[in-house]
């Protein structure tokens, strides 16, 4: 694992939110350059694989980054918000055959991954990547996002 990866998941291990490395995309620089993003059913954690599902991949570089530029979170200060569940579905970026990133997506409005801890989309990001999602056969985020999201 690379330093500054090992040094983002460390906090998350003792139980301490990490700092994401850029307040308003931190997955900006990660995902440079991804070629592939899975998007499979279930989360991060408790995971069953063989329960599991592959609901959508995607080898387009200008959808990818549609996708990279939803996960935006506001700036500082924020709320810690945290969820027990371990989410769904699941977006895991690519580039080649190695794993960049995977981010689970928690009620349509926040992420989570071994690298950033549970942070809030911003409220365009979280529409923007619930209706990119529904638009490619995935309605769950967007339904689960109308119902907690305030207008």
């Amino acid at each position: 694992m690379p330093m500054t990866r090992l040094a983002l998941f460390l906090p998350l291990v003792i139980g301490c939110a990490a700092a994401p490395p850029n307040d308003e995309a931190p997955y900006a620089d990660l995902l440079k350059g991804a070629t592939k993003l899975t998007i499979r059913s279930g989360g991060l954690c408790h995971r069953t694989p063989a329960e599991e599902r592959t609901l959508l991949t995607v080898t387009d570089e200008a959808e990818i980054r549609k996708v990279v530029d939803c996960l935006k979170i506001p700036p500082p200060p924020r709320d810690l918000i945290r969820c027990r569940c371990c989410g769904d579905p699941t977006l895991e970026f690519f580039k080649g055959d190695a794993l960049l990133a995977s981010v689970g997506l928690h009620h349509g409005v926040l992420i989570r991954s071994l690298d950033v801890s549970d942070v809030e989309l911003t409220p365009r990001s979280a529409q923007t990547l619930c209706r990119w999602l529904a638009d490619h056969g995935i309605p769950e985020p967007e339904v689960s996002r109308r119902r907690i999201q305030k207008p």
